[in-house]
């Protein structure tokens, strides 16, 4: 995983949470949400189901009892082929 980079992310960077689950970027730039937030995103989870959360520009999830959260987002890791490393968390 990298670091999460909001301009690389619009350009069409695949996105997932620090739990390596997906990430859609549906809006940015937002005013007037939840902590100052700023990013709204839809994340799938393996079962395939979805939620939507906001975050903040750095891709920061503000969980009051949780830091860091696996809500977080990151950027997939590339490879020169094409595809992506998994997140150490899912190499079993």
């Amino acid at each position: 995983m990298k670091p999460f980079n909001l301009e690389q992310a619009l350009q069409g960077h695949p996105v997932i949470t620090r739990s390596g689950d997906t990430v859609d970027i549906v809006k940015t730039g937002l005013t007037g949400l939840r902590n100052g937030d700023s990013i709204i995103a839809v994340v799938t989870y393996y079962d395939d189901s979805q939620l939507v959360n906001t975050y903040q520009e750095d891709g920061t999830f503000n969980v009051e009892d949780e830091d860091p959260s696996g809500l977080d987002l990151f950027l997939v890791d590339v490879t020169e082929e094409g595809s992506w490393n998994a997140p150490n968390e899912l190499v079993g």
